[in-house]
């Protein structure tokens, strides 16, 4: 083996993270020498790495979320979140979906969490999330189902308001207290 050096930099004036694609070969080897009833078998290992290059500070986010679709339990199916995350940002994004159930006078009854997703840049995927739980007495899945929808739906309503005014803090914020 040669040990190899390599330097690989961005271009001046590039934004969010960019691949470069590195390749190591060993130089061939004699694996088993010729004999009467065989020819000589060299042998090389090649090795390839795959390299996040990162321009800092230039990362531009933009996600979107659509199909967002929210199951209510039956007696064959859990309590469902499944929506559509598309990257369409110049960096990964590794989101985690959380999805928090209230009873209806808002007391928080059970809380679930998707394990967290890496989204390459442009990349479109789902994000799948269950609850298996069973409500406290007193409260039905109906009570429960409308509470978790209106506050999803007052959530992605002021979340949309703050992503169209660029108030990404503000948006974050109010996404995680949904989840709380």
């Amino acid at each position: 083996w040669r040990s190899p050096s390599s330097s690989h930099s961005l271009s001046a004036g590039v934004r969010g993270g960019h691949y470069a694609v590195v390749f190591v070969e060993s130089k061939p080897e004699l694996v088993q020498p010729t004999t009467a009833q065989a020819q000589p078998v060299y042998a090389n290992i090649r090795l390839g790495a795959l390299i996040l290059l990162h321009a800092e500070g230039t990362e531009t986010y933009d996600v979107k979320l659509t199909d967002v679709v929210l199951a209510p339990p039956t007696a064959a199916d859990d309590l469902g979140l499944r929506l559509t995350v598309a990257n369409q940002s110049n960096t990964h994004v590794f989101p985690k979906a959380s999805l928090a159930v209230f009873s209806s006078d808002k007391r928080l009854v059970a809380k679930a969490e998707a394990p967290e997703k890496r989204f390459l840049p442009g990349q479109t995927d789902s994000i799948t999330l269950t609850w298996s739980g069973k409500l406290p007495p007193g409260e039905t899945e109906a009570d429960a189902e409308l509470a978790l929808r209106g506050a999803a739906h007052r959530t992605l309503r002021d979340v949309t308001a703050d992503y169209e005014a660029f108030r990404f803090n503000t948006m974050i914020a109010k996404l995680m207290e949904l989840t709380n």
